[in-house]
């Protein structure tokens, strides 16, 4: 199944990258990283780097390292993410979209059953916003994005367990939050927004 997934979602994301909204980037498109300052616990994989900057990034626990590249990862890539995170869980961050459930899904292939973990965008953290901060993240989904719905509920069959069920109907009805409208339009407490993605 792993391969499978793989497969499809590579084959799905090259036949899509004049949406826009699907990614392959080239070998040398760089990765932003950030050690733990102590021994680290956990490393966060997230696609939005520019979302964390200046409001959640100083706060960054000192524990945790930090990777970050828009798109799919590249698959001569992943040995580098696997020695980064040695025996540290995987906390994938990315929009409650397709294109970064997508991604999820295939960093979840790539790497041994309950080493990556979706924290993120899910239930526990849109039930911090209120109804006017929801209303005014929601996008509507790309036509690619409504293409790949299919796709989707193949390779992600606990998406509603791993979202929740709030932001599984955003999904159904073909409206995505995108990362950087949850983190601007709401006043996170840094220390507590880290509490709630690890949580």
């Amino acid at each position: 199944m792993p391969e499978s997934v793989i497969a499809k979602i590579e084959t799905f994301i090259v036949s899509q990258t004049e949406s826009g909204e699907f990614v392959s980037l080239p070998r040398d498109a760089p990765y932003h990283v950030i050690a733990a300052m102590v021994k680290p616990t956990k490393l966060l994989y997230t696609t939005k780097m520019s979302a964390f900057r200046g409001k959640l990034l100083p706060a960054l626990p000192l524990d945790c390292s930090l990777v970050s590249r828009y798109g799919l990862p590249a698959s001569h890539d992943v040995s580098m993410l696997g020695r980064l995170s040695a025996s540290l869980p995987i906390s994938f961050l990315g929009d409650l979209d397709p294109v970064d459930l997508l991604n999820f899904a295939w960093l979840r292939a790539k790497f041994p059953a309950g080493k990556v973990h979706l924290s993120g965008i899910r239930d526990r953290l849109l039930q911090e916003l209120t109804p006017a901060e929801k209303t005014q993240c929601l996008i509507d989904f790309d036509p690619s994005e409504v293409d790949a719905i299919p796709l989707l509920y193949e390779v992600l069959p606990d998406l509603a367990d791993l979202i929740g069920p709030e932001s599984y109907e955003l999904i159904k009805s073909h409206r995505k939050i995108e990362l950087e409208g949850l983190i601007n339009l709401h006043e996170w407490q840094p220390d507590y927004f880290y509490r709630i993605l690890f949580g």
